[in-house]
């Protein structure tokens, strides 16, 4: 067999400039693929947070057909009387947030269950009165084990997978509810709690939320004054305005006369900020087993210096629906079960006609 004894050809490589301008076009091809990339995760992050919420909408309609009735909102202070509520007495009241009520419903039947068996979840029913012996079951749910032990489960179905709840919290925030501070011819207002000290090891390990049901403008207070003519919604009662879940409320389907298609069950939250407006410093996140229902009250831009840095809509706050979501939007189960996504900036009247479930005035949210 003949060998070719010519002269191989010089191999010709690339030259420096030839791999800058390819590592250029990369560069530049990468930049313009990564925003699609990022905005395809969010949209993957934003489906799922809608499968969540849809899970608890089908979990509270389930709650509903075996009790005929939704679960009550917060086992907290609710005995209205000529002098309006008082502050809460966590001695007399749980606490326990209507999230632990659909656990059964959610397949979470392991953590309901301990929370059921030490405490008393009759919402009709509170620590006034009984006897010192069982005055436990009625008592703060961080009081007795094994609930205290439950409250730390982090159950997935109630996090949004575009915020992390747990990172950098120092504090973690229970209960919300609206009372008539002292007055019922007087507007309500609202209080919320945060636990600590700041950064103790069980602030991390309690369960959080991004997800809690819609009480309406104030909830349920017994307040009588009426809403004054520059209001949204004059010349109604605030209580005239209250959502499916309330303090020790036991809404049927049937008293949602605006149509279920029309009235809030749950939004999302995302708790407390030290500068709200970037977001940037978490202060507390909500815990799911103490979570109060939220109000639709603070869905709108106030004035400088109003309350818990509430300035602008935009901005996050304990008292107000927020999410990570980008451009502002929020995912929201209707009383029917369908999720919608809307935007925190809507029109305050909008969020509350939508939050309150009869009052006789139908809206529906946009399209």
């Amino acid at each position: 067999m003949e060998r070719f004894l010519g002269k191989r050809p010089r191999r010709r490589g690339f030259t420096l400039v030839e791999l800058l301008v390819v590592i250029a076009i990369i560069g530049i091809l990468v930049g313009l693929l990564l925003p699609a990339v990022q905005a395809a995760r969010e949209a993957a992050r934003r489906m799922q947070c809608s499968n969540n919420l849809k899970q608890l909408g089908l979990a509270a309609h389930n709650f509903e057909s075996a009790f005929k009735r939704f679960p009550p909102g917060w086992l907290g202070i609710n005995r209205i009387g000529p002098a309006g509520m008082p502050g809460q007495d966590w001695a007399t009241n749980s606490g326990i947030s209507h999230l632990v009520y659909l656990m059964p419903f959610m397949e979470q039947s392991a953590i309901y269950e301990p929370i059921a068996s030490t405490l008393d979840l009759n919402q009709d029913i509170d620590g006034v009165g009984v006897p010192t012996a069982s005055a436990v079951r009625y008592a703060a749910w961080w009081g007795p084990d094994p609930t205290w032990f439950g409250s730390q489960w982090r159950v997935g179905s109630l996090l949004c997978p575009s915020d992390d709840a747990y990172a950098g919290t120092r504090f973690f925030g229970v209960g919300m509810h609206s009372i008539a501070n002292g007055s019922l011819t007087v507007p309500p207002v609202t209080q919320y709690w945060f636990y600590g000290p700041a950064n103790a090891p069980y602030v991390g390990a309690i369960g959080k939320t991004n997800y809690v049901g819609v009480a309406g403008r104030r909830g349920r207070t017994g307040a009588t004054v009426l809403t004054p003519a520059t209001d949204p919604i004059p010349g109604v009662t605030f209580d005239s305005l209250q959502g499916i879940f309330t303090t020790r409320s036991k809404t049927r389907i049937g008293q949602i006369s605006d149509g279920t298609t029309n009235t809030l069950m749950f939004g999302e939250i995302t708790g407390e900020w030290d500068e709200p407006c970037r977001p940037s410093g978490r202060f507390a996140s909500t815990s799911w087993i103490g979570a109060g229902p939220i109000i639709t009250h603070w869905m709108q831009t106030v004035p400088a210096g109003a309350a818990w840095q509430t300035v602008s809509v935009s901005c996050k706050s304990p008292f107000r629906m927020s999410s990570m979501h980008a451009g502002g939007v929020i995912n929201a189960t209707l009383g029917d079960g369908s999720v919608r996504s809307m935007s925190v900036t809507a029109d305050y009247r909008l969020w509350l006609l939508m939050g309150s479930m009869a009052d006789s005035i139908v809206t529906q949210i946009p399209e």
